[in-house]
């Protein structure tokens, strides 16, 4: 993980530090590590899939519901928070903090990898996300080719599937919500050249 950009601080100084200012920070047992603004791709990617994620669980009549990157999420303990690029709660989320957008709760976490977050995405946040018990599936998506990796509970274990081809689908059968590649990477040119830089 990169280092923290300032000295520890309490949860409290934390949300009032977000409060003043524009940058998201993710807060770690007193560290915080400031947040990298998303790439164009990073947001139609995020943005695909809270679309279907909820127009699928509409179709299917399923009590689910994704939720935005805007929304914190606290890990196990209580004692660490961070943002997501998105959720899917099933029954009633689990709200920590309605002012401050906290969750607890979730079914579905997606993280889109970039040069500067992957190795934390799969290192540090993975092995935080597995110890969530409400967590069913795992995805991390690339930004600049069809490639995803879905990461689903079977009781202790987890079963992992790898997805390349746009005709692909994305079956997360735990919460009955489908989506596929096609639709998730819609509106993105792969012939465009690859930057994980934020969007201006």
């Amino acid at each position: 993980m990169i280092q923290p950009t300032i000295a520890p601080l309490s949860i409290e100084e934390w949300i009032r530090l977000e409060q003043e200012n524009d940058t998201k920070y993710e807060y770690y047992n007193g560290e915080i590590f400031a947040m990298a603004g998303g790439s164009h791709t990073h947001g139609i990617i995020c943005d695909n899939f809270f679309a279907e994620a909820l127009i699928s669980v509409r179709k299917k009549g399923k009590d689910c519901m994704p939720f935005s990157a805007e929304h914190k999420l606290q890990l196990p303990e209580g004692k660490s928070y961070v943002y997501t690029d998105g959720m899917i709660f099933c029954g009633e989320p689990e709200v920590v903090s309605t002012t401050d957008g906290i969750l607890a709760n979730p079914a579905v976490i997606l993280e889109v990898l970039s040069d500067s977050t992957e190795k934390n995405d799969r290192g540090e946040k993975w092995r935080a996300y597995r110890r969530i018990p409400t967590l069913q599936h795992f995805i991390m998506v690339r930004q600049h080719q069809p490639a995803v990796e879905v990461y689903s509970r079977r009781g202790d274990l987890w079963l992992f599937r790898e997805l390349t081809e746009l005709s692909d689908v994305i079956v997360l059968d735990k919460v009955g919500i489908e989506i596929s590649l096609a639709d998730l990477y819609r509106r993105i040119n792969f012939s465009t050249p690859a930057s994980d830089a934020p969007a201006p």
